[in-house]
């Protein structure tokens, strides 16, 4: 299992009404997406293998442009921790 593939799963336990999709890259070396929606928040997750995974730290979703790149890389740890506070909020 990939570590956004761990990463859905825990947050999935965590909020079981969670809605999750996961987008696999073409290339197994490229970048994988995570889609949340949980009622009427939503956040995607970006997972660059070796790398970690790439967060927005905008409120909006509509304030962060497309093919932008996340604000910031981060551990499994930190992206599940931005998953259950968003999801708590």
């Amino acid at each position: 299992m990939s570590e956004i593939e761990t990463l859905c799963s825990r947050i999935v336990k965590l909020f079981p009404a969670v809605f999750a999709s996961i987008d696999k890259p073409v290339n197994p070396d490229g970048h994988w997406w995570l889609d949340l929606r949980f009622g009427d928040k939503y956040t995607s997750i970006e997972w660059i293998p070796g790398k970690g995974f790439g967060l927005c730290t905008c409120s909006d979703p509509d304030e962060h442009g497309f093919g932008t790149g996340p604000d910031i890389i981060v551990d499994l740890e930190v992206a599940l921790q931005h998953a259950i506070n968003l999801f708590s909020s």
